[in-house]
């Protein structure tokens, strides 16, 4: 598990490294690279350490020890026969397909209509999206400490990590996938580019896998995977959405402030122009 979150957090440096020359985007997102970077920089410092202190600072007994019926319904007829595999994969479509899926379009689509000039402020607004959401989700996981599904059932030990028992809730790998498809699909619709519908189409389906392996993986209940879902989604739009230029409207004309401090604006007008 630690191996994937620092392959994705390198992943994330290495994009804001090698993005920073196309800092200066065109004008329907607007970023700060000191402001939004510092913010992403400290969001996910604090949320890779808290994660290499869990051993520590992770609850040893379970809060919320007791469950429901319906989330033990659903894990029941969800759970595969060796669960381990369900958990790999939520692993690898979590920390490999979803990132690459996010910032892979967000790149394409640039590249594709000409906007590269873009992907340095959309994928420092995704990262940004991805380190909030995640560092939210950890203070939740350590101060509710539900238990998860297998430590209740036939085989208590199924999983190596005792500091994981009892962080159920909410879903984190849930969490990342949707924060990155909303967050995308977000950007995307923001900036206008044809790919947007791809992003939503093949994104959601691929966070509900991700979503449904937890499940199967005897690692969270129904409950869990669902506030990661919701939690994750709100974010991912939440983030880029307050980054959006609001000096500008790319339908309605330009708005621009006067020196009086009054905002005009200026509607788009068709001309011709000739000698007669």
């Amino acid at each position: 598990m630690m191996k994937s979150f620092f392959s994705l957090w390198l992943s994330l440096l290495c994009v804001g490294v090698c993005t920073n020359a196309y800092a200066e985007s065109t004008d329907e997102l607007k970023v700060d690279w000191a402001t939004d970077g510092g913010l992403t920089g400290s969001t996910g410092v604090l949320w890779i350490t808290f994660e290499l202190m869990k051993d520590y600072i992770a609850p040893d007994k379970c809060v919320w020890c007791q469950t429901n019926e319906m989330d033990e319904t659903i894990t029941d007829s969800l759970s595969w026969p060796t669960p381990s595999h369900a958990a790999k994969t939520a692993d690898a479509v979590a920390f490999g397909v979803v990132p690459v899926l996010a910032f892979g379009a967000l790149a394409l689509s640039g590249g594709l209509e000409n906007r590269i000039q873009n992907f340095g402020a959309d994928a420092l607004i995704l990262a940004e999206s991805l380190t909030i959401s995640s560092l939210v989700n950890q203070f939740v996981k350590f101060g509710i400490g539900r238990a998860r599904p297998f430590t209740i059932r036939e085989d208590p030990n199924m999983y190596k990590d005792r500091a994981d028992d009892n962080l159920s809730f909410y879903s984190g790998h849930t969490n990342l996938a949707f924060v990155l498809v909303v967050s995308a699909g977000t950007i995307a619709h923001i900036r206008n580019y044809d790919a947007e519908p791809y992003i939503w189409g093949f994104g959601i389906p691929v966070a509900l896998l991700v979503a449904y392996a937890r499940i199967a993986a005897q690692k969270h209940y129904f409950t869990d995977v669902l506030i990661g879902a919701v939690v994750g989604s709100a974010i991912g739009f939440a983030v880029p959405w307050l980054h959006r230029n609001t000096s500008k409207s790319r339908q309605g004309g330009t708005v621009l402030v006067n020196q009086a401090g009054y905002r005009e604006k200026h509607i788009p007008m068709l001309s011709f122009a000739g000698q007669f």
